[in-house]
């Protein structure tokens, strides 16, 4: 026997969507609230990171405000944002995730694509390759022995500083390198045609990029020799020098978008070869010394893991190898 209250089209009512209902729902929030955004916070209580996680629940999006258009670093760093949405930092009460959102209302990455990517460390590995050049500067003045008589040691200090800077592009920061320090040293003359010198020094340097700096304090030490055909203050010689350093590696990021500030802390060593061959010419009263030869710069930095925010990297180590054919005119 048919059941008189189940009615199709009761029935269909029940189980059935229709836009109109959506419609009448959706006037009526408005009418007692204004707006939908108030219905959530006034009328169920919300706060906005309760919409946040919500939002993030239900909705992916596959390109993040401005990712499209972004290129190198700041490309990099927008993939990682964009791939951490399906990570356990999103849909969930962190601040990568209130970032994100608020990221997505106002349609800016607001400048966390650079900075998340550690640029800071690619840009400190750079600094250590260069030491080797830094401090074949500044001991040439002390390090030929030509100055001196056969048999005869000289002692010397040299400072050990300076900067350099490079400018953004492609998607990267622009970056600023200061370092300062001494070096103190001995050179021996053993004969008209040989001498050898060695020297030992401390180095602080700073390098900043994208919001972060690093800093590395180095000990150091460099030993070097020449030998000349005929004499060493005139003529064809050649020369090789090594250097050696141990660093102690500390890194700080300020990622910006309240995702806090990483840090980092690790040890490495830098070194350096030089070979090359010379010739001392004299035309009165000018002396000109022109020289050759093939240095090899590397560093090697230990792995870390960064510290203090939600974004903090599992920073790889460090190993680089960087030749390079050198021509000098003095």
């Amino acid at each position: 026997m048919a059941n008189p209250g189940w009615n199709p089209a009761t029935i269909d009512a029940l189980l059935g969507v229709e836009s109109s209902y959506l419609e009448a729902g959706l006037d009526q929030v408005i009418a007692s609230y204004g707006s939908m955004y108030a219905y959530l916070t006034q009328g169920l209580g919300l706060t906005q990171a309760d919409i946040y996680v919500l939002r993030a629940r239900m909705v992916y999006y596959p390109v993040l405000p401005g990712q499209s258009g972004l290129e190198g670093n700041a490309a990099a760093g927008a993939a990682f944002l964009n791939a951490l949405q399906n990570s356990p930092l999103s849909g969930a009460y962190t601040n990568f995730n209130y970032y994100l959102q608020s990221a997505i209302d106002a349609g800016t990455l607001g400048g966390v694509e650079t900075r998340v990517g550690g640029q800071i460390h690619a840009d400190a590995a750079s600094f250590l390759l260069r030491r080797p050049v830094w401090i074949d500067e500044a001991i040439a003045p002390y390090a030929s022995g030509r100055d001196l008589r056969e048999s005869q040691t000289s002692f010397w200090g040299a400072g050990l500083g300076g900067g350099f800077w490079s400018t953004g592009g492609a998607g990267t920061a622009s970056s600023t390198e200061t370092s300062a320090g001494s070096i103190l040293g001995v050179t021996h003359r053993f004969t008209g045609r040989s001498s050898i010198n060695f020297g030992i020094g401390y180095n602080w340097g700073s390098v900043e990029s994208s919001g972060a700096s690093a800093t590395l304090n180095t000990v150091l030490g460099t030993i070097g020799g020449r030998y000349a055909v005929s004499s060493l203050e005139v003529g064809p010689y050649v020369l090789a020098r090594a250097d050696l350093g141990w660093v102690d590696y500390q890194s700080r990021r300020d990622l910006g978008g309240a995702l806090g500030i990483a840090n980092g802390h690790t040890n490495g060593v830098f070194y350096g070869g030089l070979a090359g061959i010379g010739n001392i010419i004299r035309l009165a009263p000018f002396t000109f010394t022109l020289q050759t030869g093939v240095r090899i710069a590397g560093a090697n930095v230990g792995s870390f893991d960064e510290s203090d925010s939600e974004l903090a990297l599992n920073v790889g180590g460090i190993n680089e190898i960087y030749p390079s054919v050198l021509f000098d005119l003095r």
